[in-house]
């Protein structure tokens, strides 16, 4: 009888203890963990997306990473979520969406002081200003971010840089606008950052061309279509054909700025098919 007892209570003492572990600090932190890499995931698809062209999925799943980090109120998740949301309001020219949801990310980044998300936040507000032509606002944001071409230290400094030589072009100053761009272009270098090289290499193209200097910008624009392949970046590959097309007819080369238009046609139509496809691809597997 003592040791029916005895057994008893000892698995009594099991269960307790069992259950008592459920609620240990290492148990909930493993758990908010997991919600940060599953929002932290769902934002890295919403880039491929977004990369891809697909802009409606991309904000759905940038949305989900939103409440994800939400839920747990991890706020430098919501800030990246935020950004990410903005940027894709700009390209489908929701404009008054973007200025509301990036506001909120830089109010959210200031507080935090956090200086990679600040200056994350800067550069798309600074895309939102390029947009809407508001340049002046543009130029007054990046320049207190980014005091000189010396000051590209990180990822996030060297997109500025990157805008801010893109806003110079607008307005005609084309050689501030290559100073600027090669400290971007070197900091990318240096990291091995590829598809952020080959949008330099692209807009060094451009700069070159509407200076007139044809075989630079034939030059730097192939150099862009070679990083994009070698990522494998659809959208770019295909930018980088219209923008040679655009160089080689501006140069007089007719029979090869028809060659480079040719490709980019046949690749801006298999990228429409390739998405098609995804797009039915997931009505079927939903069931729609």
């Amino acid at each position: 009888m003592n040791r029916i007892l005895h057994n008893c209570l000892f698995v009594g003492l099991i269960l307790f203890l069992l259950a008592s572990c459920s609620s240990l600090p290492g148990k909930k932190e493993t758990r908010v963990l997991e919600t940060r890499n599953k929002a932290a995931e769902y934002l890295n698809n919403g880039t491929v997306q977004f990369n891809s062209g697909r802009y409606d999925r991309a904000l759905e799943l940038f949305q989900i990473s939103y409440q994800l980090n939400a839920s747990i109120d991890y706020e430098e998740g919501i800030v990246a979520a935020f950004n990410s949301i903005g940027k894709t309001y700009i390209l489908k020219s929701r404009y008054d969406d973007a200025k509301i949801i990036l506001d909120k990310a830089m109010e959210i980044a200031l507080r935090l002081n956090n200086q990679a998300l600040i200056q994350a936040s800067v550069g798309n507000l600074a895309d939102y200003f390029l947009k809407t032509e508001n340049f002046k606002e543009a130029e007054g944001l990046l320049r207190e971010n980014l005091p000189s071409p010396a000051s590209v230290t990180t990822d996030e400094s060297a997109l500025l840089a990157h805008k801010l030589s893109l806003l110079l072009r607008k307005k005609g100053a084309y050689d501030e606008a290559l100073i600027y761009l090669a400290s971007s272009l070197k900091y990318h270098e240096k990291k091995s950052l590829y598809k952020a090289l080959a949008s330099d290499y692209y807009l060094m193209a451009s700069i070159y061309s509407l200076m007139k200097d044809y075989e630079r910008a034939e030059f730097y624009g192939k150099e862009a279509l070679r990083y994009d392949k070698m990522i494998e970046f659809s959208q770019g590959i295909a930018s980088d054909l219209e923008a040679l097309s655009t160089i080689m007819e501006r140069a007089g080369k007719e029979e090869e700025a028809s060659i480079y238009a040719e490709r980019y046609e046949r690749a801006m139509s298999a990228i429409s098919a390739l998405n098609k496809i995804d797009d039915d691809s997931r009505d079927l597997s939903s069931g729609e």
